[in-house]
């Protein structure tokens, strides 16, 4: 077993939390104060919670008693927001995030702090995570990324309009790109990592990718269900942003904006799609699954059909 050591850096551990199951956020602290790293300070954001809610939070902070732990209070922000005022409040020249649902591994800062140590051209370094569910048994995970490190800048910022390719809950950052591109945007209600990645790399910083899993990531009913109309608008305000950045970075110039545009704008109605199937709405599962939203593909086919065939089968139920 590794013995626990004391490095000359320090770390920010930013938590935000909204009404998390307490049993989720004492895992989620457990597994901090376990790591082998330990010259870290954690900033416990409460998110405007429910008051009782509020309450048993500082009582189980108590319960612990370590000193690295500290709880402040926000109205709610969001997890933007609340993660900003973490940030101000911190003077590590590294912040890490860790989501109150999810665990890290007890090697996680070690490593990540070991990159940003060893490679000075580095801004941030994430990693690969296990999928746990709410119980914390594990469930599949798609395989580590390949060839994240291998990629130029421009080659980043597309993969990242493509898919957001960074867990938050894996990232360990510099404090100055952080200041240097203002945190995140607190009117994003979600997304709002991916955009804060999307400026980072306009900015020029470079991003290393670690593929041993480090992170429990945790799939629960609480942070699956969407709004679906709320998603939709975020996504064409991440397409804005893109272009945005597109147009103001000559080192973008070579960038085909036009397709990629047109491939995200599908995405974004091929996903609103498939939650409106998994939650029962299947008109407008159809709607946005045609071809002149989604484009053409099998997937966007496979949903029409099947919310079709929903359709029928509740109208001749309905009808009986």
């Amino acid at each position: 077993m590794l013995e626990r050591f004391r490095s000359v850096a320090q770390v920010d551990v930013i938590i935000p939390v909204f009404n998390t199951p307490i049993k989720y956020l004492i895992e989620a602290i457990s597994s901090l104060r376990a790591q082998l790293f330990n010259d870290w300070c954690a900033w416990i954001v409460d998110d405007g919670s429910r008051d009782e809610y509020g309450a048993q939070l500082k009582a189980q902070l108590e319960m612990i008693g370590d000193a690295r732990i500290h709880y402040l209070y926000t109205e709610h922000k969001m997890a933007t927001g609340s993660r900003n005022v973490a940030i101000t409040r911190g003077t590590a020249p590294y912040v890490a995030f860790l989501d109150s649902d999810d665990c890290w591994m007890p090697h996680h800062l070690a490593n990540q702090v070991a990159v940003l140590n060893e490679l000075d051209g580095i801004s941030l370094v994430h990693g690969y995570f296990k999928v746990i569910d709410s119980e914390g048994c594990a469930i599949d995970s798609a395989p580590p990324w390949q060839g994240l490190n291998e990629l130029s800048l421009t080659e980043s910022f597309v993969k990242m309009l493509k898919g957001n390719f960074i867990g938050a809950s894996t990232v360990v950052v510099r404090r100055k790109i952080l200041e240097d591109v203002k945190g995140f945007d607190a009117t994003y209600p979600s997304l709002g990592d991916k955009e804060l990645w999307l400026r980072m790399l306009s900015a020029g910083a470079k991003f290393h990718y670690e593929p041993n899993a480090s992170v429990l990531y945790r799939v629960h009913p609480g942070n699956i269900s969407k709004n679906t109309d709320l998603l939709l608008a975020t996504r064409r305000r991440i397409i804005q942003l893109a272009e945005k950045l597109i147009l103001e970075n000559t080192s973008f110039s070579k960038i085909d904006w036009p397709t990629l545009k047109r491939e995200m704008s599908r995405h974004k109605f091929r996903e609103a799609s498939e939650v409106h199937f998994a939650e029962g709405r299947y008109a407008k599962a159809i709607k946005y699954g045609a071809p002149w939203y989604s484009g053409v593909t099998s997937r966007a086919t496979s949903i029409m059909l099947r919310s079709c065939v929903a359709l029928v089968v509740g109208i001749f139920t309905t009808g009986r």
